[in-house]
């Protein structure tokens, strides 16, 4: 791979906030979890490339909704509710705080809330589901969607870490009394959020349906259909 073609795949968007997004996501999340949610960023453009979404969904959008996925296991004061709530809300602070419209961030709330529950994503339009497939991707699915050097650049610049191990010990933390006690739902406990993680996981390879229409409206529903001749 050319420096160039490297440079490219790891490229950001030329937002103003982005440097901003990136210390946020490596200052206040565990270093291998931090890499993850840069190379879910980058895998969710593959997908969208590979399945000619590029016009359907906002670059930037994607790329604040990707990185900032896992906010809610970053490591100071948190809210009492599951990581994915904390993380989305405060990912819409963090946006509103530079500028973005009130309806761009209700779309990355979403989003990055969603991240975890299969079944749901894909019916809420490219965005939800390219969070997700992005974050999936890191967890070994489609991988149809990328060459062996490609991932080989994208795991020298954010290596994992023992990934696996420590996003479930940062997940578990969340929900470890007294400091956030009710963190997940009433009835879950360390064990609980260590499965509903794992059955999350397991569960990237459903099929996901194409929500036609703008601003979810539409109701016409085909698969996405990821396949090694696409673009």
């Amino acid at each position: 791979m050319t420096t160039t073609n490297r440079n490219a795949l790891l490229e950001t968007p030329d937002v103003p906030w982005a440097s901003d997004a990136i210390e946020l996501v490596f200052t206040q999340e565990s270093r291998s979890v931090a890499n993850h949610s840069a190379r879910s960023w980058i895998f969710a453009r593959m997908i969208r490339d590979h399945l000619n979404l590029t016009n359907e969904v906002d670059e930037t959008l994607l790329f604040a909704a990707t990185l900032l996925h896992d906010i809610g296991l970053r490591r100071d004061a948190r809210e009492p509710v599951r990581f994915e709530i904390d993380g989305a809300d405060r990912a819409a602070e963090f946006l509103t705080a530079h500028g973005v419209g009130a309806p761009e961030v209700d779309k990355v709330w979403e989003a990055i809330a969603l991240h975890t529950s299969p079944g749901i994503p894909e019916r809420r339009g490219p965005l939800t589901f390219l969070t997700r497939a992005g974050a999936g991707m890191d967890f070994g699915k489609f991988t149809e969607c990328i060459s062996d050097d490609q991932a080989a650049a994208i795991h020298e610049a954010y290596p994992r870490l023992a990934f696996a191990r420590s996003i479930v010990d940062d997940i578990v933390e969340q929900i470890r009394p007294p400091r956030s006690a009710d963190r997940c739902s009433p009835s879950d406990t360390p064990l609980s959020a260590n499965a509903r993680h794992r059955q999350a996981s397991r569960s990237w390879n459903a099929t996901p349906p194409r929500h036609d229409g703008a601003n979810n409206g539409g109701m016409q529903r085909q698969p996405y259909q990821l396949s090694t001749t696409g673009a």
